[in-house]
């Protein structure tokens, strides 16, 4: 390792470019750099190719000056350029993890905090690359735990949302202005395509306008601003969720078939923290959701892990495979904690009413599910199904205890009317279908209002 060059004489003249050929080993990472330098006394004119491989870019933040991510093992090129305290890396070639990347930076060191600008595009990316940028991956070596989960008493073992700080001192250290396409995104198990993602970082204040992806044939649309300089930091999000088929979404996890259907959702949250689980922890605001087709039995499967032979109520048993027409959820959060203010799932000849709680403090969750029967001749076991643990482990259960409160099949329609009929549009997006979503649930919603309304006129006439 080490520098070649034009005869030092030659670095003397400012007007006559002098030749760099030099390759160095720093902080575990491999450096090469090869062209010209205009004035290398000054650190000047630079016109070079560079071929940069390391373990990690944050171990180079000291080198630069300028914060850098933490990233698994990468190797880049470009040609690098330097005028007037201006950073050029053009062309850029690169792979991190499993990765590509090309595009463009540019930074501007002229300006306090520095200035940094980005066009990025993958045609493959994995989102684990990423992960430790977004608060996933593995522990840092200072505890940077959020606090929620420093005085939980449980083990931090059975929990699962990224604890690692987003929101860092890097945000005050520098602005930026980057956009990042992506055209084949692995998250886990579930393949994105399309990735659009904006950020904007000025005077400690970050905007993802917008972070954008598809899946399942659908969209999901986020938007995310954030304030670094506030204590605790906080900020708003936003969420809407387009036409997205979960069975395709899902195609590569062991699901029953046809469990879950098309969903649409929109909503937003205020949240504080400098992680994903605080935010989360933190959130205030709300969230409804609407899906389409699907089954139940194996819906309930999924998600309680009861055995398919085991229904949660007796007349279930060993019935055909019941459709979902349509699938209803509002949920409004205060301090974390959020409740079901509604949940309503219609079959044929069922609806289902349901209620609870999802505490993203202490990740735990307790949702109970009643049956209503279209047939009023079908006897139903009073027992509903009760589902309570961790995000990591669900726990189901029929309900022994006898419950304050039962959420009834009218009220549960009438508040679903509204939001299923602003959410359609959502589902239907690009299908093109003449299918009527929801069909069933919206004209029961319909009568159970009229029956409300009929009943209050006789109120007042008596």
């Amino acid at each position: 390792r080490g520098i070649n060059g034009d005869p030092l004489l030659d670095a003397r003249d400012p007007n006559r470019p002098y030749a760099v050929d030099m390759e160095a080993d720093i902080v575990d990472s491999q450096i090469s750099l090869q062209g010209s330098v205009l004035r290398p006394f000054a650190l000047e004119g630079l016109d070079l190719e560079l071929a940069l491989a390391g373990p990690n870019p944050q171990r180079l933040t000291r080198l630069l000056g300028t914060p850098l991510p933490v990233l698994p093992p990468y190797s880049v090129s470009g040609d690098l350029e330097l005028k007037e305290d201006r950073w050029a890396l053009t062309d850029l070639d690169g792979k991190t993890g499993d990765s590509d990347l090309a595009g463009e930076l540019l930074l501007d060191t002229t300006v306090s905090p520095p200035k940094l600008a980005g066009d990025l595009r993958s045609d493959s990316l994995a989102l684990a690359d990423f992960g430790i940028i977004f608060g996933a991956g593995p522990e840092p070596e200072k505890n940077t735990e959020s606090p929620s989960r420093a005085d939980n008493e449980d083990s931090n073992e059975r929990f699962v949302l990224p604890d690692r700080a987003l929101i860092t001192d890097a945000w005050a250290a520098l602005s930026a202005d980057v956009q990042y396409r992506g055209e084949s995104v692995q998250a886990g198990n579930i393949p994105l395509t399309d990735l659009a993602l904006n950020f904007v970082l000025e005077d400690g204040l970050g905007r993802f306008d917008p972070l954008r992806f598809g899946v399942g044939n659908g969209n999901v649309d986020l938007n995310l601003d954030l304030d670094s300089q506030s204590q605790p930091p906080g900020g708003t999000a936003q969420v809407e969720i387009q036409a997205v088929d979960l069975q395709e979404a899902l195609r590569n996890w062991e699901l029953a078939d046809d469990s879950v259907g098309t969903i649409a959702a929109q909503g937003k949250f205020w949240v504080e923290g400098t992680s994903i689980s605080d935010m989360l922890a933190s959130s205030d605001g709300g969230l409804v959701l609407l899906m389409t087709e699907g089954r139940l039995e194996a819906l309930l499967v999924e998600l309680a892990g009861l055995d398919a032979s085991q229904a949660f109520l007796s007349w279930m048993r060993g019935r055909e495979p019941i459709p979902i027409n349509c699938a209803y959820l509002d949920l409004q959060s205060r301090d974390g904690v959020a409740q079901m203010d509604t949940l309503v799932l219609d079959t044929e000849d069922t609806s289902f009413t349901g209620g609870g709680k999802v505490d993203f403090n202490n990740e735990r969750l307790d949702i109970t599910l009643y049956a209503h029967p279209k047939d009023p001749s079908i006897v139903v076991a009073r027992t509903p199904l009760h589902l309570t643990g961790t995000f990591k482990q669900l726990e189901p259960s029929l309900h022994g205890e006898e419950l304050a409160v039962r959420t009834t099949l009218a009220a549960a329609l009438t508040a679903a009317a509204g939001p299923i009929a602003a959410l359609l549009p959502l589902i239907e997006l690009g299908t093109g279908s003449d299918v009527e979503y929801c069909e069933g649930i919206v004209s029961r919603a319909r009568e159970a209002m009229e029956q409300e309304e009929n009943q209050e006129q006789q109120d007042t006439d008596q």
